[in-house]
């Protein structure tokens, strides 16, 4: 499986995802649910590949810059459409805040940090120290972005299997074990099959583990910068429109 089918299924997933969040009314309780429990393979595929981008890229210093710009015209924009939408429908409405392109940023600039730590160690260990506590910054400080803590575990987990996927599939594996435990804790059995599932971000794995670390026919680069955006303020704006 090349890296566009992943992606291409992640973005097909993502549009569904989001689609029942909108207008969850639209299919019955169980049709949401299983589409809710697909949605949990999203947010790991793409954090996958942004592992993947980043160790393929030819300049990390662009791909940063560029994520980093998404990241704010997705700020930006979320504020100006939310407004928007308040003009339009004339209510009291939910802002709209998913800045997925921050998370992924940050986490790109962890694991570069982590790169410098691992090269300098033992030439320079004055400079290892220095960027030893500056990736302690950026995982303490993408702790209060979209994805908190499980995307950086998860981030941290590809970065460290990096094309080995065997220690992938037993890392991810004791992962999702990890985020079912500790949603589990809720007192009632609902809550961990239809509430709390981001444990089922497990249904990942084997579409990981079928990646051929291959671009595939085609690349459509920029594809998820403006299809994750556009499709979100698109859905946003119906839903408070048709209320």
């Amino acid at each position: 499986m090349s890296w566009f089918s992943l992606k291409l299924i992640a973005l097909i997933l993502m549009f569904g995802e989001h689609f029942v969040a909108f207008f969850p009314n639209t299919f019955s309780p169980e049709i949401n649910t299983v589409i809710m429990y697909l949605g949990r393979i999203v947010a790991a595929i793409f954090f996958f590949l942004a592992v993947e981008w980043y160790h393929k890229t030819s300049s990390k210093i662009r791909y940063l810059v560029r994520l980093f710009s998404w990241a704010w015209i997705m700020f930006v924009w979320d504020y100006l459409v939310t407004n928007f939408t308040w003009a339009v429908v004339w209510r009291n409405i939910h802002p709209l805040w998913n800045n997925i392109f921050l998370s992924i940023a940050m986490w790109v600039s962890m694991i570069w940090s982590i790169d410098t730590v691992r090269n300098f160690w033992r030439t320079d260990r004055k400079k290892s120290i220095i960027f030893g506590f500056l990736t302690f910054i950026i995982i303490c400080a993408s702790a209060f972005t979209e994805a908190s803590i499980y995307g950086i575990l998860m981030f941290l987990v590809f970065y460290f299997s990096y094309w080995n996927k065997k220690i992938l599939a037993i890392s991810y594996s004791i992962l999702c074990v990890f985020v079912f435990w500790l949603e589990s804790g809720a007192p009632q059995e609902y809550a961990i099959l239809y509430m709390n599932i981001q444990w089922a971000m497990i249904l990942a794995l084997p579409l990981m583990l079928l990646y051929n670390w291959q671009k595939g026919k085609y690349s459509l680069k920029y594809l998820f910068y403006v299809f994750y955006p556009a499709h979100l303020w698109l859905l946003y704006f119906l839903s408070e429109f048709y209320k």
